[in-house]
This record gives C-alpha cells, sequence and structure tokens, in this order.
C-alpha cells in the first residue's frame, strides 16, 4: 500500500464511491432484510457531488496512489437537540484496505476542516453491528451520547457518537 494521499473529491471519483458505499452497505444488512430489497447503493450515488449542498458541505477521499480507497463527507448537523453540532455523514473505506489507517487518516482530516469551522462538537450515527467505526471513533474521543434510532437504509439499530472541543 503506497502512503495515503486525502484529498476533496471531485465528480470523477464518484464511481468509486458508489462501489465502496455499496460494499460497506453490504456488509451491514439487517438480518430481517435481505441484501436484494436494498436499493442499489450504486443506483443512488452517482451525481451527488453534483447536488447542491450548504457551504458547510464536504467530502474528502483516500487514495492509495490513484485508486481512491475510502471517503468521508461531513457538514452541519441534522439533529434539533444538536444544532450547534457539525455531523460525519458517512465514512467508508473499501474492504481490501481496512485495517490500515484509511479510515483514521479520512476522519482525522474531517474533524480538522469541522474544528477549523468552529462547530460546537461532531456527532456521527454508527450501527450497532458497525463494531470497527464505533472503535475508529472511540479512538478519535468520541463516546456514544445515548440518542438511538433506526437506521433507514437497513433498519439496524444506530446509536449516536459525539465529541465536544
Amino acid at each position: 500500500m503506497n502512503r495515503i494521499v486525502v484529498r476533496p473529491a471531485a465528480t470523477t471519483d464518484e464511481g468509486a464511491l458508489a462501489a465502496i458505499r455499496s460494499d460497506a452497505a453490504a456488509s451491514f444488512v439487517d438480518a430481517r432484510r435481505r441484501p436484494e430489497d436494498l436499493r442499489p447503493e450504486r443506483d443512488r450515488f452517482p451525481h451527488r457531488l453534483d447536488i447542491p449542498h450548504g457551504d458547510d458541505y464536504f467530502c474528502l477521499v483516500a487514495l492509495d496512489g490513484t485508486t481512491v480507497v475510502g471517503y468521508v463527507s461531513a457538514g452541519g448537523g441534522r439533529d434539533p437537540d444538536r444544532k450547534s453540532f457539525a455531523e460525519i455523514y458517512e465514512i467508508a473505506v473499501d474492504p481490501t484496505v481496512r485495517r490500515r489507517g484509511v479510515g483514521t487518516r479520512l476522519l482525522e482530516a474531517a474533524l480538522r476542516l469541522l474544528h477549523d469551522a468552529s462547530y460546537g462538537g461532531v456527532t456521527m450515527w454508527v450501527l450497532e453491528s458497525d463494531a470497527a467505526a464505533a472503535a475508529l471513533l472511540s479512538r478519535a474521543g468520541f463516546a456514544p451520547d445515548g440518542a438511538r434510532t433506526p437506521d433507514d437504509a437497513t433498519g439496524a439499530d444506530a446509536c449516536r457518537y459525539a465529541i465536544e472541543p
């Protein structure tokens, strides 16, 4: 594996991001639903980077050489009880390069940008079955804040992690 470089996502990255997202979603399908019941991620993801977002939205990608191996998207928080907080909407890493620091590099880069924007803290919703994401966030200083909800895509339970400056 080459040195990982993190940069802002470009519209030319959409195919790679969709493939990574599809592989990640397949890993966490709730047992009550079949993978084929989920709307294919590759059909939903294209052109996401073309959609107008608020000024606070960003998407970063991790590159191993010239290959996109992960991404993180973040921006203003969507939870009414945490309006002063930013939110990490999604972080995903290609399964073939997991456990090699890619997620950590993406999270660190996102947290730097969010810190510079002076939010009151940062949150991220994590599926209860996603032990790797929970561990990643815990290592960065996040902790569950007690909020829970069913995940829209999978129906599985998700809990919110938060960190304050």
